[in-house]
């Protein structure tokens, strides 16, 4: 497992403006586009072993780390940052498989599907 990058600084939510978060997703393309077409940045054709990146969003009293697939931005799970012993909780998938290979990693009840 690869962490491709984490977004830093963390993404403050309560003090967000609506050009903050333009910032933010023009960040976001230029770090994952790979190639560009209609001049937009497009991502990586998925690929295993994936690699992902981290997002962590912050309000004034807690911070959440999540991470993503950086080829195909589907979330993987998340993980509390500003707790001490926590661990990190993640979608369940067909194969039962942890795509997040940290130490202490459970899984969420939902697997990703509305059936």
């Amino acid at each position: 497992m690869s962490v491709k990058f984490i977004l830093d600084p963390p993404f403050k939510v309560e003090d967000m403006k609506y050009n903050d978060y333009q910032h933010l997703i023009k960040g976001l393309r230029d770090q994952l586009g790979v190639r560009l077409v209609h001049d937009l940045p497009v991502l990586a054709d998925q690929c295993d072993p994936p690699k992902f990146f981290d997002l962590i969003l912050r309000t004034n009293d807690h911070s959440v780390k999540f991470r993503f697939r950086s080829d195909n931005l589907y979330l993987l799970g998340y993980v509390p940052v500003d707790k001490k012993d926590t661990h990190w909780l993640e979608f369940d998938n067909e194969q039962r498989k942890h795509l997040i290979k940290e130490s202490e990693v459970k899984f969420l009840g939902f697997k990703g599907t509305l059936h």
